[in-house]
């Protein structure tokens, strides 16, 4: 299967393509290209969520790496990321909960998971605490991994903004006719 095709500049950055100026050109030509003028945040997401997304939007802006239509990808990034946070911190506390609030919280993940909780079972703090655990730690993972693969789809994670910015090389000074003179004046 064929490696994705990438942008030009990244395949003149590597050198690693041996192309006339001439397919050079009309490759640049042809490239699509989005715009990033209007890159405003879904009418879905909170007031914090709408924070964070005109920073990350921001920030990604000014790296040059996001369009208009990436938007709802930054969008899912950040709805990701906040579940991640919420229940990051529900394990974090959970040491402290309380045996009622235990259970409520129990009956409401199981509700979320999509299975029932058996209204007369009779079980301890211990259990409630282990199987509470488990369930918060499954959607921990579920929601870092969506945060995961959202963030390497933006280039939020160095990996993959190494693979989609093209590293600026310094400029290099214009020699002159005198420098040549000024190395040995400074060498004696």
């Amino acid at each position: 299967m064929p490696n994705p095709r990438e942008p030009i500049n990244i395949l003149l950055a590597k050198g690693r393509k041996h192309l006339t100026q001439e397919e050079i050109q009309r490759r640049m030509a042809t490239e699509p290209t989005a715009p990033a003028d209007d890159i405003q945040p879904p009418d879905y997401l909170s007031k914090k969520q709408r924070e964070e997304f005109s920073a990350l939007a921001g920030e990604l802006q000014r790296i040059k790496i996001i369009g208009n239509v990436d938007a709802g990808e930054l969008a899912r990034y950040v709805v990701a990321h906040g579940f991640y946070a919420r229940y990051t911190k529900l394990l974090r506390t959970l040491p402290k909960k309380k045996r009622a609030r235990l259970r409520e919280l129990r009956a409401r993940l199981a509700a979320e998971e999509g299975r029932a909780v058996a209204a007369g079972e009779e079980i301890d703090d211990e259990d409630v605490a282990l199987e509470l655990e488990r369930s918060l730690a499954l959607l921990q993972d579920k929601y870092f991994t969506q945060c995961e693969a959202t963030a390497r789809a933006l280039g939020l994670n160095i990996t993959s903004r190494c693979k989609l910015v093209i590293p600026q090389e310094p400029p290099v000074p214009k020699s002159n006719k005198f420098d040549r003179f000024k190395k040995l004046a400074e060498g004696e």
